[in-house]
């Protein structure tokens, strides 16, 4: 069986949240940023119990979303979500 490994991991991590992010959004959820938050924290630990999604990989996804144009617009009629999520990721535990 395969294993990906840190850059697959973070690369998945962020593909899971911009859909989560979508489902969001097309539901119309009032409650979407604590929703995207709490479902960064809870897709953490099952990509990578323990260490293994230690500061840099935690970093690596921050900045893959930082960097994500699409995600960012996506998220601009949501004041304020978007920096959340990132500062949420680089702070999992």
């Amino acid at each position: 069986m395969h294993r990906a490994d840190g850059s697959d991991r973070c690369a998945f991590f962020v593909e899971c949240l911009w859909h989560k992010a979508q489902i969001l959004i097309l539901e119309c959820t009032s409650d979407l940023e604590d929703g995207l938050v709490s479902f960064a924290s809870e897709l953490s630990t099952y990509l990578a119990p323990g260490p293994v999604f230690g500061a840099a990989l935690r970093d690596k996804a921050a900045t893959l979303i930082e960097d994500d144009e699409e995600f960012s617009d996506a998220l601009d009629e949501f004041p304020g979500v978007f920096e959340r999520l990132i500062e949420t990721v680089r702070n999992l535990p």
